[in-house]
């Protein structure tokens, strides 16, 4: 009688030893539960690699979104948007009680998400939550192809983290999702960044005219500065940041920076027209004396002249790299895979010291860019980002294909079609698109 007892001791032991062993085991939160905080620094997509790689950093900010509690307030302005994902938990968001302030260029004001997002958040910037857009395409601009072509996503709290914002290359939409390469800049607990990203926000809901808003703006906070534009100068002309950076490079530097004692230039761009040939002749002309310098563009966005100008052979440096990261199969201008980057790197003498630095956002290098757009340059310094930066760029020349000669004019096999603008499929129809569109 006594050994039973024994044994049903034992046997209730274990099973009560057993259950508390499930127990923990279901306890263990998930890779998914486990509470998500933005941390600072970049993250690029890989438009060659899986369906992981290609969403990263739609992935990013969809946990960003989904960690944002009860009482915060997300902001965001761009320019396309057609992620069903994010738009489920933004929906979300806003029916657990996070105010959603969402500004969108008005060329995107009817598609599907956006018509989702306006029925949930209602159009009145009275509300908690809201859609607009300006009345012209870009707020501050009145030129017919002016857009909100900035691509920021503002944060009050996100898990742990305060005051976050994220300013990328890439917009919430499949074509800079799965196609393009792309970079992405979390910046965490930074007031200053975030307040005036947050201002910029506000001016530009006002829909108020102002072609020199970004004259005196210029927000510095630890290793990052914020350029806004447009711009102006005095006189009404153009504000070029990369042409101004340029200007400053010297290609000899110190033993340790650069490449063995020569300034390193490497750029990686959207769309780079004619206007901005100043930019691709100084390219050239610190090739020309000795500085390292490689660009990777896109043929179907880019002029045939600049093409042209940055592949003249140096008498004393031969040739410098250009690299065509567009591939167009079936040319009907959807390109299957491009860089949509709109970054410069430097690493050696510029702005009258030796350091390394990043120039990042949404400006591409076209009239519309430096002129008629809502448009960010991001400057980030340090060496973490600059060799982030250049492995990626280089990952991206290995999937492109270097020019020795000008390309002969695009000739489509079918014309787009659907933002009615009329353009010719020969000549410059690269520089023509570039121009009208300005880069998504």
């Amino acid at each position: 009688m006594r050994g039973n007892a024994v044994k049903r001791l034992w046997m209730a032991l274990v099973t009560a030893i057993c259950g508390i062993g499930l127990l923990s085991v279901y306890l263990v939160p998930t890779a998914e539960a486990v509470p998500f905080t933005p941390k600072t620094g970049v993250t690029f997509n890989n438009a060659a690699g899986n369906k992981t790689a290609e969403r990263r950093i739609q992935t990013r900010l969809d946990k960003t979104i989904v960690a944002t509690p009860k009482g915060a307030t997300i902001t965001m302005g761009m320019y396309l948007f057609s992620e069903k994902s994010t738009a489920d938990r933004l929906i979300a968001a806003h029916k657990r009680g996070v105010n959603v302030r969402f500004l969108i260029d008005n060329g995107a004001w009817d598609t599907s998400q956006i018509k989702r997002l306006r029925k949930a958040f209602g159009t009145s910037t009275s509300g908690r939550s809201f859609v607009v857009k300006c009345n012209r395409g870009a707020c501050m601009s009145d030129y017919p192809y002016g857009t909100i072509h900035v691509k920021y996503y503002l944060f009050s709290q996100s898990g742990t983290a305060k005051n976050v914002s994220i300013i990328s290359s890439a917009n919430p939409h499949r074509v800079n999702i799965y196609n393009s390469f792309n970079n992405s800049h979390i910046i965490a607990n930074n007031q200053v960044i975030y307040d005036r990203l947050m201002t910029y926000f506000s001016d530009m809901i006002k829909n108020k005219q102002d072609h020199k808003y970004g004259n005196g703006k210029n927000t510095t906070s630890g290793p990052y500065t914020l350029y806004f534009y447009p711009q102006r100068t005095a006189s009404g002309g153009e504000v070029i940041q990369y042409l101004d950076v340029l200007k400053t490079v010297r290609c000899k530097t110190a033993k340790n920076m650069g490449s063995k004692g020569r300034t390193v230039v490497r750029m990686s761009m959207w769309g780079f027209t004619n206007p901005r040939m100043d930019v691709a002749k100084q390219l050239w002309s610190l090739h020309n004396k000795g500085c390292k310098v490689d660009v990777t563009l896109n043929r179907g966005r880019a002029s045939r002249t600049i093409m042209r100008q940055l592949l003249k052979k140096s008498k004393s440096h031969g040739q410098m790299v250009v690299e065509d990261a567009w591939k167009d199969k079936n040319r009907n201008d959807y390109a299957e895979q491009y860089t949509h980057h709109k970054a410069m790197i430097v690493n050696g003498y510029v702005e009258g010291t030796n350091q390394r630095v990043v120039w990042t956002g949404s400006q591409n290098l076209t009239s519309n860019g430096s002129l008629y757009n809502d448009d960010m340059v991001l400057r980030v310094l340090g060496s973490t980002n600059y060799f982030a930066y250049s492995k990626n760029f280089s990952y991206i020349q290995k999937k492109s294909k270097r020019l020795r000669s000008t390309p002969p004019p695009i000739i489509l096999k079918s014309k787009r079609s659907d933002d009615g603008i009329s353009l010719n499929s020969g000549g410059d129809y690269a520089s023509q698109r570039a121009e009208m569109e300005d880069g998504g």
